[in-house]
């Protein structure tokens, strides 16, 4: 399956209700770390909704529009590392 996401680059390309998520979401949990904050604000401005996590095999599953498909944890991570 191949689709395409839109995630903001920069912090100039946050829409106003994106930018006061973030803030809201940093003030109301100062013990995230980096990692945990960006996972965060990948899935939300990729429009991502994680369904559920398959415990034993550690994958997630998501929806994106009427889309739902399933995701490990590499892979998320892989895309982090681009914000």
């Amino acid at each position: 399956m191949h689709m395409k996401i839109f995630v903001p680059k920069s912090y100039s390309e946050l829409t106003a209700a994106q930018s006061r998520w973030m803030f809201r979401t940093l003030a109301k949990n100062p013990e995230l770390n980096s990692v945990e904050f960006k996972t965060f604000a990948f899935l939300r401005f990729a429009g991502l909704h994680v369904i559920t996590k398959d415990y034993e095999s550690g994958d997630f599953l998501i929806k994106l529009g009427r889309s739902i498909f399933r995701i490990d944890a590499a892979q998320i991570a892989g895309a982090i590392r681009h914000l």
